[in-house]
């Protein structure tokens, strides 16, 4: 085997675990921006769970964009209030540290 097809090989694997997280990603964010819709619909009742229902029957590719966008915002919100949490932590730790707690003795 030549070198190139060695790189080729191994362009290849890259790209098919890429394309598989990539696949995997957009499938989690459709599955949660689903449940949104879902709890908005079944917060209207009986009637907003058959429109829901309905709704994917007949406009599937319009119920799976909106369900990806409103999954990747979920996430999205959720990533920042992770980073916001994370650094109210690290404040709160360099305040409140043993090290700037000692008491003189």
């Amino acid at each position: 085997m030549e070198a190139n097809q060695v790189l080729l090989i191994i362009a290849g694997i890259f790209a098919i675990f890429l394309t598989r997280w990539v696949i995997l990603l957009l499938i989690s964010w459709v599955i949660v921006g689903a449940a949104y819709l879902l709890a908005f619909a079944a917060a209207q009742g009986f009637i907003g769970l058959v429109a829901y229902a309905a709704a994917w029957v007949f406009l599937l590719p319009i119920m799976a964009i909106t369900s990806g966008v409103l999954g990747f915002l979920s996430h999205r919100a959720d990533r920042s209030d992770e980073k916001a949490a994370a650094a109210r932590e690290k404040a709160v730790s360099e305040v409140f540290s043993p090290l700037a707690l000692r008491l003189p003795a």
